[in-house]
């Protein structure tokens, strides 16, 4: 046997082997990439993230898509938000312009780790230290026992009641009668965190949030008297009455607890006779 020629076969015997290892290494390989998972998205489709990546999602996870007709400030009416809350959390600037299909985080974001564990939020004492205020925002919890009773409500104004609640029929509140220029006080302590014309059909509105649960409107004004994030007191004067979106003078006036129309009259003390007369 040529020598030459056993070198020759034993080269081309030990390429193939190697090109056989590689082959196999190839689909290997190939297979460990099919199995690992595809990146996923978080709860709100913002965007792709990896594994490793912090996810985050809305306190409570809940969210709102916008239908035709809607706005910002409605929206944070009937969940029992303030509408800057909303905004921010979901990074709309001054304008507020909302779009319909979009979604609208209604609370915080909580991050996430890998693990889908929501992280520790910060505690009060810690924000205190920070110098960062607190009031209440993000989605509402029940309110302690007593609770209701503590805010003391009282009557917003005086004057004949024209309508009564029927939240069946889109009614969400009171009319209580009056002329042009009479007061419009809170109905309980709180702080303002609505004031204007954007909210249509309610005219010049002040809107209070009394605490995690509760909201009180004031509707039709003829000229509003506090600013947004004003604290105000039980009995203040908010306003003064007026037909603003209305067709006589009246004030339009509602009570909403976690964003829910409830009856005036289940929270008001006894109407004097004057409001029923």
């Amino acid at each position: 046997m040529n020598p030459a020629r056993g070198v020759s076969w034993y080269g081309r015997v030990r390429g193939l082997r190697r090109a056989f290892l590689l082959i196999g290494w190839a689909g290997l390989l190939a297979g460990c990439a099919a199995s690992l998972p595809a990146p996923v998205t978080n709860s709100m489709g913002i965007r792709p993230l990896h594994l490793g990546e912090p996810a985050y999602e809305a306190a409570g996870g809940r969210v709102y898509v916008v239908k035709a007709g809607d706005t910002l400030y409605g929206i944070a009416l009937d969940h029992g938000l303030d509408y800057k809350d909303l905004a921010r959390w979901n990074g709309i600037g001054p304008g507020y312009m909302i779009r319909v299909g979009q979604r609208l985080r209604l609370g915080p974001q909580r991050r996430r780790g890998a693990s889908g564990r929501a992280m520790p939020q910060k505690t009060a004492q810690g924000a205190a230290k920070t110098g960062a205020s607190h009031r209440p925002s993000g989605p509402a919890q029940a309110p302690a026992a007593g609770a209701d009773a503590a805010l003391g409500w009282q009557w917003p104004a005086q004057g004949k009641i024209i309508g009564s609640f029927d939240a069946a029929q889109g009614h969400k509140g009171i009319d209580i009668a009056g002329t042009t220029g009479e007061p419009v006080y809170a109905a309980a302590a709180g702080y303002v965190v609505y004031c204007g014309d954007g909210l249509h059909g309610y005219g010049n509105l002040v809107i209070i949030k009394h605490n995690n649960a509760y909201l009180s409107a004031y509707a039709h004004n003829s000229k509003l008297l506090v600013a947004e994030g004003q604290r105000v007191a039980r009995g203040q004067e908010i306003a003064e009455m007026g037909e603003s979106g209305a067709q006589h003078v009246e004030l339009h006036f509602e009570i909403r607890r976690f964003g829910q129309p409830v009856n005036p009259l289940d929270y008001l003390p006894k109407p004097p006779l004057a409001l029923n007369q």
